[in-house]
């Protein structure tokens, strides 16, 4: 146990004995001799008094010495010790929201019982959604990138010295020949694209990094040339920008690492490599000429990104950095759905919500995804051709209607094959909300000849009945189950009425 978690449980022994003997801080201070803001920075953790006058509160306490010493807690304040122990107050990056871990804990001091039967309480829902640390890291990394609007600029600019130092760019090496080179002469990093082992039946596994002189790097042959030079990036983008815990393994569930710090490393280095890929400047000047047509023109946005002949998770997610970044339309989201062919499962496996309208998502949700969402139906649509249909991308543009949020959103998505995992379709997708700002910017926000779609989050809160979509995959029981409640309620409240007027 730290010495910070000591002086947590101390104060708080002595706070909780002090309020059960009905004794103020000034009758503490009085019957020691210790003053009222030395015995305040006791009880909230801040100091650790010297043994005589810790013997000295525990005769005022009526608490014998060995008691106010040691760990133990009451069994109520038991899930407070537990919460101390805990990775989650080990990892948890509370700096980057502006407060420390030493911040909880005083929060928690100020009322011990109640933040107790709190803790508990989250307790009992993390087990229940059977939730660990890494979803806990992962929605702060989502909050940290929510905070800076998904845009660096001092990632931006690392990514713009690179070029111009290297003389690099992705069109004038589309195959990454000249970027290994540079990896070997400039890094020391040598790149193989053979030698994983088979054995490790992880195809989805992408490099393997092997630490030593000389430094090699595995990178999966199977990939994409586009794939396997920003794998290449990122790992430079480790070295250049001095980041630490850079994972070995990517691709699988062996990295990135589970501290907050290589998570944040990891998506520094990843966003380090898609900037020196697509180039901000380019593609910002190429979405103003198209944002500033009165109507959709499909095939320009297929050329922005066939420019550049990188993946739609790329292209799509590097459009979520710099729209909100240099076009001043902060409200949007990104996500990105698997689809196994054969299945009715639709997986969420990466997001990011910049917008008001809240999405739902996560573990144990047990619902069912809108299926008229453009990324969904466009999975919907690929998985009918047979897995032998060569690979093609197709590119959708819908504007969606979320009727309960009462929201619109222009969304863009992108559906292919992946060529990782047989049988596995993904589609990625970007929703602009349709607020003054958009229709400032995006001038073919109202094109007659895009599709308006009314859409949920999810079939099980949806209002529109059987005959209104067809899409539907579930009963609207979390919906039915609210309009009851609301009935109930109306009725409930018409009798009191009633009453009191009788």
């Amino acid at each position: 146990m730290t010495s910070e978690n000591l002086r947590f449980i101390l104060g708080l022994k002595i706070k909780t004995q002090r309020i059960e003997r009905h004794l103020s801080l000034r009758d503490v201070a009085e019957k020691t001799g210790l003053s009222i803001s030395y015995l305040s920075e006791i009880e909230k953790g801040k100091k650790y008094p010297k043994p005589e006058k810790l013997l000295l509160l525990s005769q005022v306490l009526d608490l014998s010495f060995d008691n106010l010493v040691s760990t133990q807690l009451t069994d109520q304040l038991d899930p407070l010790k537990t919460l101390l122990g805990s990775e989650m107050m080990r990892s948890f990056p509370f700096e980057i929201f502006g407060i420390t871990g030493q911040d909880l804990l005083e929060l928690v001091a100020g009322e011990p019982h109640s933040a107790s039967a709190l803790i508990q309480t989250l307790s009992e829902i993390v087990g229940e959604y059977d939730m660990h640390i890494d979803h806990f890291l992962h929605a702060a990394l989502r909050s940290f990138q929510a905070m800076k609007q998904n845009y660096f600029p001092e990632l931006e600019e690392a990514a713009e010295q690179f070029r111009k130092n290297h003389q690099w760019s992705l069109q004038n090496d589309p195959d990454g020949e000249a970027l290994v080179q540079l990896a070997r002469q400039h890094f020391g990093q040598h790149v193989f694209f053979d030698g994983l082992p088979e054995t490790l039946s992880m195809p989805e596994i992408r490099s393997v990094r092997i630490e030593g002189e000389p430094e090699r790097l595995y990178i999966n042959p199977k990939l994409w040339a586009s794939q396997r030079i920003f794998i290449l990036l990122r790992e430079l983008g480790f070295k250049i920008l001095a980041l630490p815990d850079a994972p070995v393994v990517s691709g699988s569930h062996l990295g990135p690492p589970k501290t907050f710090e290589g998570l944040l490393s990891y998506f520094k280095a990843s966003y380090f490599a898609g900037a020196v890929m697509l180039d901000g400047d380019t593609i910002v000047g190429e979405l103003q000429k198209l944002f500033s047509k009165t109507h959709w023109d499909a095939q320009h946005f297929s050329q922005i990104k066939a420019h550049y002949a990188v993946t739609p998770e790329l292209f799509l997610y590097r459009l979520s950095q710099l729209i909100p970044g240099k076009l001043g339309l902060r409200h949007l989201y990104y996500q990105r759905f698997t689809h196994p062919i054969g299945s009715d499962d639709f997986l969420l496996t990466k997001r990011l919500n910049l917008s008001p309208v809240f999405m739902y998502h996560g573990k144990g949700l047990n619902e069912h995804y809108c299926r008229r969402w453009t990324a969904l139906a466009q999975l919907r649509a690929l998985s009918q051709f047979p897995p032998s249909t060569p690979h093609q991308e197709a590119i959708s543009l819908k504007r969606l209607e979320f009727m309960d949020a009462k929201a619109s959103f222009l969304s863009f998505s992108i559906s292919r094959r992946l060529l990782l995992k047989e049988r596995h379709l993904s589609a990625i997708s970007i929703g602009l909300m349709m607020d003054d700002q958009l229709k400032s910017v995006v001038k073919f926000w109202n094109d007659p000849s895009i599709a308006v779609v009314q859409v949920n989050e999810t079939c099980e809160r949806c209002s529109l009945s059987l005959l209104s979509c067809t899409d539907r995959a579930a009963p609207a029981r979390i919906y039915d189950q609210h309009i009851q409640e609301q009935k109930q309620q109306e009725v409930f409240q018409n009798w009191i009425n009633n009453i009191k007027q009788s």
